[in-house]
């Protein structure tokens, strides 16, 4: 169980960090201008999958920790 905790962890945070890339190396964001700010639903999307992933990590190591402990 703890195990499927952290690989989602660690598959969401790769999700984000893709996302990231998206964002940053393809749409770029920016000021147009008419100086409105120029974003895609990527640089939101890596940060709600950032904290999804680390959410993941804590639960799949405290599973862990509380077998380890019996």
């Amino acid at each position: 169980m703890a195990n499927k905790f952290i690989i989602l962890g660690i598959a969401a945070l790769l999700c984000a960090g893709a996302s990231l890339l998206v964002e940053t190396f393809i749409f770029g964001g920016g000021v147009n201008p008419d100086r409105i700010v120029q974003e895609s639903f990527f640089l939101p999307l890596s940060f709600i999958l950032l904290l999804i992933s680390g959410a993941f990590l804590i639960i799949g190591s405290m599973i862990k920790v509380a077998r380890a402990s019996n």
